[in-house]
């Protein structure tokens, strides 16, 4: 044995195997790891990760420190990018969405305010890209949409003050060209003018003087004394006590309506008082015109406005609905040749026919009291004006600039998606005029003026002199659906007044805030279920609403008859889904003519109500039915409506339409259709984009087994035949969801993978209709929803064969999907999901495990509690190319949480992630020098235990020699020995030299006398200095392999 003692042998240990911690050392093959720490695989052997630097340096906020989620949102159009962050605090009880707008990857702080405020006890929350350029959010409470700073307009026409519609810009201003055929001229109308008609003009600015251009009338003011701080036009308003002030004037033929054609028309504001007198005139106490408030209860008396014409015994009455105090309304009160109309914020809300009038009184005309005086009235009233003649007789708009002089405005109405807070104009022809804009929301009853207006459209007080936004408070809260020009959204009326009539913008765009998803009608009309007449009994008339044929006056059956229908007859329509709306289509000439005013009933579980803010398109003079037209509500919400029955039939959402006066001889209704209620989308777990659809998993509190797909490019429209929901089996929640794409020979195909805990499912088609779901398998889905990540680029699944693949953590491991096959990727690290090992994912927070995948790299990154921990402690790292985990260890404190891709403005990719629980900071990786600011970054690497001359010798090593590319810097790798699977750090070290500025590979060869043992296992390490005495530098290590000589000692008789 002498010979055989002496002699060295040469063991060459490549670097080219994979880390296997699930396996014991001794039971490695060559090339594999015990351990590899911070350092990833090339095609040849390892190399160390990067660093990570910071990108906020100041914490996102003090309070809320946790990172749960984060997502880049960026947009093309108008540019845009949002690094956004969902943050707890401590307690997890409360979170915050904040956003970050400095361009990838530069350093910047986050915005101070939160762009979203999660409802109390909302979970970790989930983002996704969703169409029209829109970010999508979840968190099980809140279901939100977001399209940055600048989103898409939905509509945009100018009109006026009475709804007609003169220009649709919709196209033109959704793109940014500004050429002549691509600019919206702001036509203007002209508004205000104190006409020939009328006949007392009240400003009541801080004086009663009458501004009519006829007859001056003198007005005595009795204790009337003004505000400048409650007004709705000009800067005043008239202030009446509700004890003793009250305005008077003499009789006059102006206020002579016996003609039966005028106007009374002015703005109040009440304050509690039991009986309200706001106008008076009278000859005796039985032949009078008074319109006052009345009914209510102590103390507020929110009652109801009247108008009474009594000759002897009243004649004419005319009622509107609750008012309530404290709030500014328009009141209009019309008579047009026997048909009298009033008009509450220029909404209809009753009209009689009836042809008794008004006499020519005698006595003076009383503001704010009868002729007593008394029943005073309470509150503010400003800009009272009477005409001779009918101003109104449909719907319209009030104006709040003062009536007088002539002016021009233009009324430009933004449709929008949902409620906003401003909106940008870009200006192609600057207004060069004095000009001011209010900007107007519509709140279900009426256009109210929005709160606290800035306008960066104007340039020395001229507005719309340059390009800027238009802002002022959220109306999220207050903004309510409308249907105007063929369309139900969120309507906003600018009204820019005095603008030059050469004004253009060619590109607008919108500041929703960050809010729930809200459901918009996809512009279908719906069908009705059915529909009934009634006059003495039920009449079945659905086939005559609904039949394809063509109307034929002579044929009743392509119509519905109400031809002389007296006000107790009534329509009773029902649909499968609520209703926010009824269109008629009417018979030809055959329409209505006699005044008459529509009312409209649904069921509230247990009598029929009427409808609040009814809006009748088929009103014209006072006539119902008297042309098509679409009527509207403000629906109730979906706890105070229900289904009911008509006779026999099942149950449906019933509509019973109603008219107050008999109609005229020959009226036939071709067609009803429907328009049905936004629904209300409830908190769901997570969004998902598929085959440009946005799709909502696990209705929280209700159908968790339940995904709902909009209809194809919206992430707003949740109803009609292009939009879906979809069931997987039974009631257990869905976990997780995403889009994959596969290819099966020439075959191309886009499918959705959906994820509960124990099982997975697959989602096949093209269009609702074709949507097939296979479950594909049981036992290994996913729970932890937050590691489910999708891998764009190709998983190689045989030679040559590449698919896009879906990886996630189930309970016993990570599964890996690619369309067809399922695989787990995990069998090398089994360790951490064997409940036998210390190092174990933790069971109390194995759903909270997050990952992140970092297409440069094409590396999954898999985030988890390990042991005894209570956040994120290990960061294990697959390399999908080469098939191998590794892990990185950014030490206790800087153990990232959750991580996300970002994308610059010239497409190029990085990686952000946060750490800690307490940091509140963004971080870049694979960027720096350390993990920790200017402290140790240690790479580490560990060979099997390998038996050098098999297992029944004992060999001693008497040289290592160690190959890596040469580095700059003056640094070294340190070997340890590690002899017969020691537990302990390494029996013995070797500094080697890593340094060399003249060779591309760094070969170094040290004789060692390293203790004789069976089995022998290696160690290299590598740190960064540590920046205290030495300068802290980037050092790159790339070891090439490992050589050993060693000698054989003896046999291994023990």
């Amino acid at each position: 044995m002498a010979d055989k003692d002496t002699k060295l042998e040469y063991k060459a240990i490549p670097f080219t195997g994979r880390w296997r911690p699930a396996e014991d050392g001794t039971k490695m093959s060559e090339g594999d790891f015990q351990t590899l720490t911070n350092m990833r695989y090339t095609d040849t052997g390892i190399k160390s990760v990067r660093g990570m630097g910071v990108i906020n340096s100041s914490a996102i906020s003090d309070t809320y420190v946790r990172p749960t989620a984060g997502f880049h949102f960026r947009k093309d159009q108008p540019s845009e990018s949002h690094v956004l962050v969902q943050q707890f605090n401590a307690g997890l009880t409360q979170s915050y969405v904040y956003d970050n707008t400095t361009a990838i990857p530069s350093q910047g702080d986050f915005t101070a305010t939160a762009v979203h405020n999660d409802t109390a006890s909302a979970s970790p929350g989930a983002f996704c890209s969703a169409p029209d350029g829109a970010v999508a959010y979840c968190n099980e409470k809140d279901t939100s949409v977001w399209t940055g700073s600048e989103g898409r307009l939905g509509s945009f026409v100018i009109g006026d003050l009475v709804g007609t519609v003169k220009v649709d810009y919709s196209k033109v201003i959704n793109n940014t060209l500004s050429d002549s055929s691509n600019v919206a001229t702001m036509v203007r109308t002209s508004t205000g003018t104190a006409d020939a008609n009328t006949m007392l003009l009240l400003h009541l600015e801080n004086n009663v003087t009458d501004s009519s251009p006829t007859t001056a009338h003198t007005v005595t003011n009795n204790n009337v004394t003004f505000s400048s701080s409650i007004y709705k036009v000009g800067s005043y308003s008239a202030l009446f006590n509700g004890t003793s002030a009250y305005l008077t004037i003499p009789d006059n033929d102006d206020f002579d309506f016996s003609g039966g054609t005028w106007t009374i028309d002015f703005w109040m504001y009440m304050t509690p008082q039991a009986n309200r007198t706001i106008y008076y005139q009278g000859t005796d106490s039985t032949h009078y015109f008074k319109i006052y408030i009345s009914g209510g209860s102590a103390p507020l008396y929110n009652g109801t406005l009247k108008v009474d014409i009594v000759n002897t015994s009243t004649v004419v009455q005319l009622q509107s609905t609750t008012m309530f105090n404290s709030s500014w309304y328009h009141v209009a009160v019309v008579e047009s040749g026997n048909s009298y109309y009033l008009f509450i914020n220029g909404s209809l809300v009753h009209s009689v026919s009836d042809t008794d009038r008004a006499q020519n009184y005698s006595g003076s005309v009383y503001i704010g009291s009868t002729s007593t005086p008394d029943c005073y009235f309470e509150g503010y009233i400003d800009e009272f004006r009477i005409s001779s003649s009918a101003r109104w007789t449909s719907n319209f708009t009030p104006d709040t600039t003062p009536y007088g002089s002539t002016t021009y405005s233009c009324y430009a109405y933004l449709g929008c998606l949902r409620p906003i807070k401003g909106a940008k104009f870009y200006i192609g022809t600057a207004n060069a005029t004095a000009a001011t804009v209010t900007a107007k929301y519509w709140d279900g009853s009426s256009f109210t003026t929005v709160s606290s207006q800035v306008d960066g459209t104007s340039a020395s007080s001229k507005t719309l002199a340059q390009t800027g936004s238009i802002t002022f408070d959220s109306t999220v809260s207050t903004a309510k659906l409308k249907y105007f020009n063929g369309q139900l959204l969120y309507w906003y009326l600018f009204e820019f007044a005095e603008t030059d009539a050469t004004t253009t913008v060619y590109y607008i765009t919108v500041d929703a805030p960050f809010q729930s998803i809200k459901d918009i009608w996809d512009g279908s009309p719906r069908q009705i279920a059915v529909a009934k007449k009634y006059s003495s009994g039920y009449q079945d008339i659905s086939s005559n609403v609904l039949t394809s044929d063509p109307y034929d006056p002579d044929d009743s059956t392509t119509y519905a008859n109400l031809n002389a229908a007296a006000a107790a007859v009534y329509l009773l329509v029902g649909f499968t889904e609520r209703m926010t709306g009824l269109k008629f289509t009417m018979g030809g000439t055959n329409v209505n003519s006699n005044a008459s005013t529509m009312t409209i009933y649904y069921w509230d579980g247990e009598s029929w109500t009427s409808v609040s803010n009814l809006s009748d398109a088929t009103t014209t003079t006072g006539a119902t039915f008297n042309k098509d037209g679409v009527c509207t509500w403000k629906d109730p919400t979906e706890i105070e409506e229900f289904q009911t029955q008509a006779g026999d039939d099942q149950p449906l959402y019933y509509y019973k339409v109603m008219w107050s006066a008999t109609l005229s001889a020959a009226v036939h209704i071709d067609r009803i259709y429907g328009i049905p209620a936004a629904k209300t989308i409830r908190g769901y777990k997570f969004p998902v984009m598929w085959k440009n659809r946005l799709g909502l998993g696990c209705e929280s509190s209700y159908r968790k087994n339940m995904l709902l797909l909009s209809s194809e490019s919206t992430n707003c429209v949740f109803n009609g035949d292009n939009s879906t929901e979809l069931y997987f089996g039974d009631e257990t929640e869905l976990m997780a969801g995403g889009a994959i794409f596969s290819r099966y020979g020439s075959d191309l195909y886009e499918n959705l993978l959906i994820l509960k805990r124990n099982e997975i499912y697959l989602v096949d088609g093209s269009i609702p209709d074709d949507f097939k779901i296979y479950r594909i398998g049981e036992g290994h889905g996913c729970v932890a929803p937050q590691t489910l990540v999708i891998c764009n680029l190709g998983y190689e699944i045989a030679p040559g064969i590449n698919k896009q693949v879906a990886v996630w953590q189930s309970a016993t491991g990570i599964m890996l999907f690619d369309g067809a096959s399922l695989i787990d990727i995990s069998t090398d690290i089994s360790n951490f999901f064997d409940k036998d090992k210390s190092e174990c994912i933790n069971a109390t927070y194995i759903h909270k495990s997050s990952a992140f995948y970092d297409e440069r790299k094409r590396e999954y990154h898999w985030l988890f509690t390990s042991g005894s921990g209570t956040s994120h402690n290990y960061e294990l790292v697959f390399d999908l190319m080469r098939k191998k985990w590794f892990r990185i260890d950014r030490e206790t404190g800087y153990y990232l949480q959750i991580g996300f891709p970002v994308i610059d403005t010239n497409g190029d990719k990085y990686t952000y992630g946060m750490y800690s629980i307490t940091a509140g900071k963004v971080v870049r990786l694979e960027y720096g020098m350390s993990f920790e600011p200017d402290e140790v970054f240690t790479r580490t690497w560990k060979t099997g235990d390998y038996p050098l001359s098999g297992w029944m010798h004992e060999t001693n090593v008497r040289k290592v020699k160690q190959l890596a590319v040469a580095t700059s810097q003056n640094k070294s790798v340190t070997i340890s020995h590690f002899g017969d699977c020691i537990t302990t750090s390494g029996e013995s070290t070797e500094s080697m030299s890593l340094y060399s500025i003249t060779h591309r590979v760094k070969q170094v060869t040290n004789s060692v006398n390293w203790r004789s043992a069976t089995f022998h296992s290696f160690q290299g390490v590598v740190t960064s200095a540590t920046g205290s005495g030495e300068t802290l530098t980037w050092v790159p290590y790339e070891p090439i392999g490992l050589g050993i000589f060693y000698q054989t000692i003896r046999e291994d008789v023990r």
